[in-house]
């Protein structure tokens, strides 16, 4: 092995590192953030009642954001522009199940069950569900169908 090859892999494994240890220094911050109380006005209510405060759904939502965007970004530095837009569009169609799925839910389920004072709400109950969903990562997956083309790719 020569130097040049030698200096070359070593670069290498010190960038990975450096970004392992962003993408940790990333998740962690955000666990430390989640565990901050407060006050009970930023809680998201309805007529149907209260969730979770806004606060608490953001921390979630960045939190599979940046679970997932170190090896989205090793996908888009690895594969080919054809392949990742295959991975973009198959993120895009999962998010967008996920979301029909969560519509479907609350039509099927919530709305024969509430009053008929509030069923005119459905609509806004659908996007609650929407956003107070922090089991799948629904905003991850649609900011990954639309990353850019460019983003972590080796510049020749």
């Amino acid at each position: 092995m020569n130097t040049s090859t030698f200096l070359t892999n070593r670069l290498t494994l010190i960038r990975v590192l450096i970004e392992v240890l962003i993408w940790f220094g990333c998740i962690q911050v955000i666990l430390v953030v989640s565990q901050r109380q407060l006050p009970a006005s930023s809680i998201l209510c309805g007529p149907w009642g209260c969730g979770p405060s806004l606060f608490a759904v953001a921390t979630y939502h960045l939190l599979w954001v940046a679970l997932f965007s170190w090896p989205v970004l090793l996908l888009r530095r690895h594969l080919s522009l054809k392949k990742f837009r295959t991975f973009q569009r198959l993120s895009l169609l999962a998010a967008l199940f996920i979301i029909g799925g969560i519509m479907l839910q609350t039509l099927i389920v919530w709305l024969p069950q509430a009053s008929p004072e509030i069923r005119g709400y459905w609509p806004q109950r659908i996007g609650f569900d929407l956003v107070t969903n922090v089991d799948l990562p629904i905003v991850g997956l649609l900011l990954w169908a639309f990353f850019p083309d460019r983003a972590g790719r080796k510049q020749l």
